[in-house]
């Protein structure tokens, strides 16, 4: 009997330590192998003085937290999520719990400490990041923030005409936090119940957004006379009216939150370098420094703990003072190299007494290119996977040299529905969402990026034809085949010629896609019908696209489209496809004026391309050997507005058309071969995978020798 009650006993051991296992580990068993294993979870203990609990203050430079038995440094390593995915817009928030989690693994083996969102997000976000942190010894953080409703402080141009929304928001964010929240469902907000509490992963508040000139002094010209604010946490006296928002609502969150839980967080609002403290007297737009806003101008009272941080968002190629200004475009780091972004960085932390933390940075993979550092190349644009990871890494040790509290990357993934200045006007925004314009800079700034997977298989540009098959041949005559096919971000062509020789000129596609617009010549060669764009062939470094005048969208970016300087032939109308990366400028201090910017994006470059194995990159369109001659063309560069609908941008009308699709014709040796139509099917929503980039990789080794306790 003895014996049969210890073996009983021994069983029910096993089972209940099986079933605590599994109950520690959380709901979700992908997820099981949190902490290395282990089935004891390292969990927080707050500092309790007594009045209040917090694990995150602000001192001297950083942040600290709490271990247990002291507070510590904590480097802030991390980065930006946003709230939509392919498909969807933001105020969707499309994004499910099972996508949050697996974002949260990547992230965590990265060695990122710390992520941000902008709003209060979907109940999927809190529930993940709670899954996440009770299975894994090593936390991942979190900076909240809270928008403004900018439709509304638009038109009245005064911030204060949004404070009883924001109040509320601010109400729910600290309720939600807490896991004690239900939302009612409104169009473009999160909403649900929360029933997660997170509050002690949230490092700290960072409410508002971006403020520009406008906002700032339209809010001054209603409210001269609100320039002080007492409350219980934060105070300010003789400010700005816009820092007065600043401090009320701060002081709100705070009161709130620990009247109703006992516990307080740091708190900060976005900035930006155009509303930095410093002067740049050869800022060529008067706007970007006009306004001046800091946290400086705010006091924390005595109940307040946890402390004030500025939060800076800081770019390498925006404002043009950021690579005009000196001593930023003379400043030389340790190697000798020119660095305006340390340069800037250094100026900035020496003119504000509280931490500051980079919120976001980033450098866009994108093929488009919006705006340039001509000292530097850390540009908008224009700029491979390997070189954004090598890029952030480089903006990374120059935020930690400069002292900073941390930075935050911008951003975790490609947002597909962003638009930018210069590719903006001829893209469709009720359609954006359902394809990938890699013209467009500000869709591309992830560490992650989305993979069109409507060709089946992709095809590799290589050379070879093992990715193409006889449905995909629209033209066949003697010992040519022209073959095409698309997804929701290129159309794919191959061309096999077995008498061409793709290093010479003498082998062209021409496209007619509009049919009122276009040349039916291409110097001496009589085309099939008028064509809007010329795919010129010739070796390695010259093969480029061509439009038609009447068919340039771009030039909307600069309706006198004579200055660009544009290469055209008299014989035709063709010139060279160009994206304005900046308009012509004065800089006042130096008297010097910048001429009209662009970069010639209708230049292909040539390389091998296999997205499945991870060779190649968004720069990479076009690779051929012996008789086979592959290309990818970006929908944008092709003039499309709305691939998904069929729909063209007509730039001389200033209208859009849809079209039933594409003639493509071929020319060999000089000779007009002939043309077909390529049509494909309209999609509602395109098919894609996510997909890490090499800069993942590249910025995951640098964190990996960042010590979070700093």
């Amino acid at each position: 009997m003895k014996r049969k009650l210890l073996l009983k006993i021994l069983i029910l051991t096993i089972l209940a330590g099986t079933l605590m296992g599994h109950g520690r580990i959380g709901e979700n068993e992908d997820f099981a192998h949190g902490g290395k294993g282990s089935t004891e979870i390292k969990e927080e203990t707050l500092y309790d003085d007594g009045d209040t609990s917090y694990l995150f203050r602000v001192e001297g430079k950083y942040f600290q937290k709490y271990d247990g038995s002291e507070f510590k440094d904590y480097y802030i390593k991390g980065v930006n999520i946003g709230s939509s995915k392919p498909n969807t817009f933001p105020g969707e928030l499309g994004v499910t719990e099972d996508e949050y989690l697996k974002w949260f693994e990547q992230i965590g083996e990265m060695h990122a400490n710390t992520i941000r969102v902008y709003t209060v997000l979907m109940p999927a976000f809190y529930s993940a990041l709670y899954k996440y942190n009770t299975t894994h010894d090593e936390k991942i953080y979190l900076f909240q923030g809270c928008w403004y409703n900018e439709d509304l402080i638009s038109e009245t141009q005064d911030v204060f005409s949004d404070i009883k929304d924001v109040k509320k928001d601010l109400r729910d964010l600290v309720n939600i936090i807490h896991g004690n929240a239900k939302v009612e469902k409104r169009v473009g907000h999160a909403y649900g119940n929360y029933t997660r509490d997170i509050s002690k992963y949230v490092i700290g508040w960072i409410l508002g957004i971006e403020s520009d000139q406008s906002l700032v002094e339209g809010t001054r010209n209603v409210n001269k006379h609100v320039t002080s604010y007492s409350g219980d946490y934060l105070s300010c006296e003789k400010v700005e009216p816009y820092e007065v928002f600043w401090c009320e609502i701060g002081d709100y969150a705070l009161k709130y939150e620990d009247e109703k839980y006992h516990m307080q967080r740091p708190v900060s609002y976005s900035n930006w370098p155009t509303a930095d403290v410093m002067k740049h007297p050869n800022e060529p737009l008067s706007k970007e420094d006009a306004i001046s806003l800091t946290v400086d101008d705010l006091n924390a009272q005595n109940k307040f703990k946890t402390g004030i941080f500025a939060s800076y968002h800081v770019y390498s190629y925006y404002p043009n003072f950021m690579f005009s200004e000196e001593p930023y475009c003379s400043y030389k780091d340790e190697s000798g190299k020119i660095n305006t972004y340390l340069g800037y960085l250094k100026d900035l932390v020496a003119h504000n007494k509280c931490p500051v933390l980079i919120a976001e940075f980033g450098i866009p993979a994108s093929r488009g290119v919006t705006h340039v550092n001509p000292i530097t190349g850390f540009n908008q644009g224009g700029v491979s996977a390997r070189q954004q990871g090598e890029m952030l890494v480089s903006m990374f040790k120059d935020i930690k040299k400069s002292k900073c509290a941390g930075g935050l990357v911008f951003v975790w993934e490609d947002e597909w529905f962003k638009r930018t200045w210069n590719t903006m006007d001829y893209t469709n925004s009720d359609y954006r969402a359902y394809w990938n314009d890699v013209q467009t800079s500000e869709q591309h700034f992830g560490l992650a990026e989305y993979i069109s997977t409507e060709c089946d298989p992709i095809p590799i540009l290589d050379g070879e034809l093992d990715e193409w098959s006889k449905k995909d041949i629209i033209f066949e005559k003697n010992d040519t085949k022209i073959y095409v096919k698309c997804d929701s971000t290129y159309v794919y062509i191959a061309i096999q010629d077995k008498k061409a020789d793709f290093d010479k000129k003498g082998n062209n596609l021409y496209f007619d896609i509009n049919p009122n617009t276009g040349c039916g010549n291409y110097g001496d060669i009589k085309l099939s019908s008028d064509a809007d764009f010329i795919l010129h062939i010739e070796g390695k470094n010259k093969t480029r696209l061509l439009v038609d005048p009447d068919s340039d969208s771009y030039v909307r970016a600069e309706p006198d489209w004579e200055k660009l300087n544009l290469v055209k032939d008299k014989k035709d109308s063709f010139h060279r496809i160009y994206l304005i990366t900046d308009k012509s400028l004065l800089y006042p201090q130096t008297k010097k004026r910048l001429p009209v910017q662009k970069s010639e994006t209708g230049l292909l470059h040539f390389g091998k391309v296999d997205v499945d194995n991870d060779i190649g990159d968004v720069l990479t369109d076009f690779y051929y050997k012996k008789h086979v001659f592959e290309v990818r063309i970006p929908w944008g560069l092709l003039g499309f507005s709305a691939p998904s609908v069929r729909e063209i941008n007509y730039s001389s009308k200033n209208t859009t058309l849809k079209v039933d699709g594409i003639n493509i014709g071929y020319i060999s040796a000089n000779k007009n071969i002939g043309e077909k139509q390529f049509k494909w099917d309209s999609w509602e929503h395109a098919s894609y995978r996510h997909h890490l980039r090499q800069s993942y990789y590249i910025l995951q080794e640098y964190l990996e020798t960042i010590d979070t306790v700093h």
